[in-house]
């Protein structure tokens, strides 16, 4: 029987190497080690060989459950299961990497036809992890959105999968609610390690220098605006740049209370004091001020003029001279936006350039309340 359409593909895929060039005894020690990486994977656990095998099958309450474990018979069984696995260690591997052999193809065909039984048995068995039931839980409509429910989560992954999971949430994160996601990611990220932690953020960059729409920027910035210095700096510049382009032309309806451009605009309030770009940043917030369209000016009032301030702690000439202009026509809402000045200490740079033009200010008179 030709061994590779025979057994299966994944073990195939582990020993064919090996064996087509005739290394069989190679073949043989591939296709355990492949038998260890399933265990390992579906168990959670990071040992090898025997201890690995004992931790997984066996005790009153294995890991992995070969059935339910019900009846005498059911017991009888995990144990047969652990002491076959057992076996492949102690007969068949540890032989062979302890000491030179070279197997025929009838040994090697045997021993992997053996191998691929053993897989069938786990691949059915039951793991107290399983990543697509995970999953479902953050996208779960009634996820509970608190840092505890996030932890207990987190806790039934292994910690081998834990970032294999977050970042296929990540990957799928348009599935779920944002919210639910970002209590999920945060309580992973603060148990994997450094290089872990690396590589996610690799992953959010790579997405974000080629995300296209929106949502895709939107729903990484969302994730990333407590460690936006972690993302890449291409992909800082390119989601800056966007986020940019989309305060430049943002409205905000006063009356719907809606924004019905400029929305991802938005996001940049948390991370702009972390822009690159943050020169292009005021820039575009001051020329929503200085439009002539109410609903621009108004977007920037309602979304960006605080964040101007953490910005640009000493405002700048253009800053100062649009916000006087904007106070000299009378603008009652960039008066209220103001109001700030009134708690600043008056060594403040805001206090000391705008304070003035602050008190004197005099409201525009609306024409409606003109009596002729």
């Amino acid at each position: 029987m030709e061994l590779s359409g025979a057994v299966d593909s994944r073990l195939w895929a582990a020993v064919h190497n090996a064996y087509e060039a005739g290394n069989y005894t190679g073949a043989i020690l591939d296709s355990i080690h492949y038998l260890s990486e399933l265990i390992r994977n579906k168990s959670g656990l990071d040992s090898d060989g025997n201890a690995l095998v004992g931790s997984a099958f066996g005790g009153q309450n294995p890991v992995i459950k070969v059935n339910p474990l019900h009846t005498e018979s059911d017991r009888d069984e995990q144990r047969g299961v652990e002491q076959l696995l057992r076996g492949v260690y102690t007969a068949i591997r540890n032989p062979r990497s302890h000491e030179k052999r070279e197997d025929p193809v009838e040994s090697a065909d045997a021993i992997i036809f053996f191998v691929d039984y053993l897989t069938a048995l786990i691949d059915k068995s039951r793991s107290p992890f399983d990543t697509q039931q995970i999953i479902e839980r953050v996208f779960d409509r009634h996820f509970a959105q608190n840092e505890k429910y996030a932890d207990l989560l987190v806790a039934r992954i292994p910690m081998r999968k834990r970032l294999e999971v977050l970042s296929e949430i990540f990957r799928r994160r348009g599935e779920g609610r944002s919210k639910s996601i970002v209590y999920f990611t945060t309580a992973v990220l603060k148990t994997l390690s450094a290089e872990e932690q690396a590589a996610f953020w690799e992953m959010v960059s790579e997405e974000l220098e080629i995300a296209v729409t929106d949502s895709e920027f939107r729903s990484a910035i969302q994730l990333a605006e407590d460690d936006w210095l972690k993302v890449s700096e291409v992909a800082r510049l390119r989601c800056e740049n966007r986020l940019i382009e989309s305060i430049s032309e943002g409205e905000y309806d006063a009356q719907r209370k809606t924004c019905p451009k400029g929305s991802l605009g938005t996001w940049a309030r948390d991370i702009a004091k972390h822009f690159t770009l943050q020169t292009e940043y005021v820039v575009a917030v001051l020329g929503r001020l200085q439009s002539s369209d109410p609903a621009a000016r108004a977007y920037a009032i309602q979304y960006h003029l605080f964040t101007l301030k953490a910005v640009r702690p000493e405002p700048t000439y253009g800053i100062v001279q649009v916000l006087r202009q904007c106070l000299m026509e009378g603008d009652a809402s960039i008066h209220d936006a103001l109001s700030f000045l009134k708690r600043e200490p008056k060594e403040s740079g805001w206090v000391k350039q705008l304070k003035e033009a602050y008190d004197n200010f005099i409201p525009a008179i609306a024409d409606d309340n003109i009596p002729f």
